[in-house]
């Protein structure tokens, strides 16, 4: 069955009670510091020591890659909305195609989920290098297809990269 509940309090559920959580939004649709710590916190609460948070991530120029893409002349148009969300990452105007937002500084990442008690495993690009630029690649099979999954993979967890993509995911174990 499911739950329908909140990130920032998982009190239906026992401390260390999990081997993994996941949390695949939360992170990019609550707007505050404190919101975001507090849906750490709470998934770490119910991970068993040694258990996997999964977290993801929109990263702070990713709207400055879905405009160029899609409504390029955006930027010019406004320019202190743009230096807000370099500046801040929050995207709390109306939205015209994404509700409000958070979107993480790359560098941020590893920080604020190592001050919640996690060691990290992994931080990966999700997109690679290939994105926007993958309609060849989609007919590719056997030993093409392989050497182009493998090289996407390991640029994704190259650290200068990250800024590119468009989400991160962070894989983080508790510790003891």
């Amino acid at each position: 069955g499911s739950v329908h509940g909140d990130a920032r309090d998982l009190g239906a559920f026992d401390p260390e009670s999990y081997d993994a959580a996941l949390l695949l939004g939360p992170l990019y649709h609550l707007l505050s510091q404190s919101e975001r710590d507090r849906a750490i916190e709470e998934a770490v609460r119910v991970l068993r020591t040694g258990g996997r948070l999964f977290a993801a991530f929109i990263t702070r120029f990713a709207p400055f890659r879905f405009v160029a893409t899609g409504d390029p002349e955006w930027l010019g148009d406004h320019p202190a909305y743009a230096r807000q969300l370099l500046e801040t990452g929050i995207h709390d105007q109306p939205p015209k195609t994404f509700t409000q937002a958070y979107y993480a500084h790359p560098e941020e990442i590893v920080p604020l989920m190592e001050r919640h008690g996690l060691i990290t495993r992994s931080l990966v690009g999700c997109e690679g290098i290939v994105a926007g630029h993958d309609e060849r690649m989609h007919g590719l099979e056997g030993q093409a297809w392989q050497a182009w999954v493998e090289l996407n993979y390991r640029l994704g967890q190259e650290p200068s990269l990250h800024g590119a993509s468009n989400h991160l995911l962070y894989v983080g174990e508790k510790s003891g």
